[in-house]
């Protein structure tokens, strides 16, 4: 049987058992779930049904809207741990048997049987409280200033703590902007872009040695990637050598100039913007350059013009998000979730004895290793930033587009009939069981 948790707001706490029949969410005294009286919702904001076996929520021409996981719906079907932002409340979508089944058995499971140093470490775990704390007051305010845009605010940050790099797509100039001065507020990180042009030299983005006369040592010149998040854009109308120099310092995190080697700093993070692939571009990106890459994300632009650096203050220093890092290599996974992760990524593959119909249709490639591994650690710092120390598959599934988008490469049979990789990745997660499932 179905529930909603009341996760803040109003009744902090309170769970509401779901049967059969609708239920209104509002101000209105007669509502079937009440919300507090001086709520910024409509006196009737939503309404929770089941519909042909599936729970799906309705607004109800609501005046500021009801938000899915931080996108706007007018009508949307409703997953095991969705959020749901009504007014200034936040509910959480759960069923029952999977709670006690997976999510209770997870956290009771994932502490190692030899402590690890940070797990146990009380400052880390106060950190990682403090952390959850303020990201669920961030996650409330943010649907409401940035719209769609939430998501791929939401997404970042996850890839940030799990030392991963993004590649983004649907952003104009002006949501770059706003993209790259909201993390950099929320994580108090030094922030730089660079448009990549062909006629752009390599020194624009990594710098040169400047040799003032033939006594001095030479002196750097720093060039736009000497920052913690570094913002690429048009990446795919840069030259080879440009990109080479770029996917080095991602793997390699360092720069090399000249006889010399030079650190890229810690935090680093590179979010990187290209034109629609499915456009002509000079030097397109190839599949090895792909899978240096965490999450592919697609965002709509921005919706606010606020001023968000006086709105958003930060959430972690420099410094804690090197110990979040660690923190996310360091705890440990249930076994469980690392086989569900790998069944995953096997299903992207076609004619894989575990790869749905969708799959072996409209795919001419899988993900390859790499993107279990990423979906480990991007869903064990999604439970950081929730304030957890151990991982479910919900994480692994919330993740789970990001990571696949990219690494996809969809036929002409799936072009023809319209599917894209998310309808692949949707289909995947839908086929594939978890252990408690099977």
């Amino acid at each position: 049987m179905p529930q909603l948790r009341v996760l803040l707001g109003f009744q902090q706490g309170q769970v509401y058992s779901l049967d059969s029949r609708p239920m209104i969410i509002g101000r209105e005294p007669g509502s079937d779930i009440i919300l507090d009286p001086e709520s910024p919702a409509s006196r009737r904001h939503a309404e929770i049904l089941c519909e042909s076996g599936e729970w799906t929520i309705r607004d109800l021409d609501s005046r500021n809207g009801t938000l899915i996981n931080g996108a706007p719906v007018k009508h949307g079907a409703l997953n095991h741990s969705d959020e749901i932002l009504v007014g200034d409340s936040v509910f959480v979508f759960e069923y029952n048997d999977r709670l006690t089944a997976e999510t209770e058995a997870a956290a009771s499971r994932a502490m190692p049987r030899e402590p690890l140093g940070l797990q146990n470490d009380p400052k880390a775990l106060e950190l990682v409280r403090s952390v959850g704390e303020k990201m669920m007051r961030f996650e409330r305010e943010l649907p409401r200033l940035l719209g769609s845009q939430s998501g791929m605010i939401r997404d970042i940050l996850i890839a940030i703590i799990a030392d991963g790099h993004c590649l983004l797509f649907g952003l104009s100039d002006r949501a770059k902007t706003v993209v790259l001065n909201v993390i950099g507020s929320v994580l108090r990180l030094r922030v730089n872009r660079q448009r990549m042009r062909p006629d752009m030299s390599l020194a624009d983005i990594t710098g040169t040695d400047v040799k003032e006369s033939p006594a001095h040592a030479p002196r750097l010149q720093p060039g736009a990637i000497f920052s913690q998040i570094f913002m690429a854009e048009d990446i795919n109308r840069s030259s080879p050598d440009n990109l080479s120099a770029l996917f080095s310092a991602m793997r390699e995190r360092n720069i090399v100039l000249a006889e010399r080697t030079w650190p890229v700093s810690d935090p680093f993070c590179v979010l990187i913007t290209q034109d629609d692939p499915k456009w002509d571009a000079p030097f397109p990106m190839k599949p090895h350059y792909l899978d240096e890459i965490m999450f592919s994300l697609r965002a709509n632009p921005a919706d606010s013009g606020s001023v968000l650096e006086s709105i958003f203050e930060g959430i972690v220093t420099a410094a804690q998000v090197v110990t979040l890092r660690a923190l996310v290599k360091d705890f440990a996974i249930d076994e469980s979730i690392t086989r569900y992760a790998v069944r995953l990524t096997c299903a992207t593959r076609p004619h894989n004895a575990g790869a749905p119909a969708a799959v072996n249709r409209c795919v001419e490639t899988g993900a390859g290793p790499n993107a279990a591994l990423s979906l480990l650690l991007a869903a064990k710092a999604r439970a950081i930033l929730a304030g957890r120390l151990f991982a479910t598959t919900d994480d692994v599934r919330a993740v789970a587009a990001g990571v696949f988008r990219h690494r996809i490469a969809i036929n002409q049979r799936a072009i023809d009939d319209r599917k894209d990789e998310d309808y692949i990745i949707r289909k995947i997660i839908d086929f594939v069981p978890t252990e408690s499932e099977q």
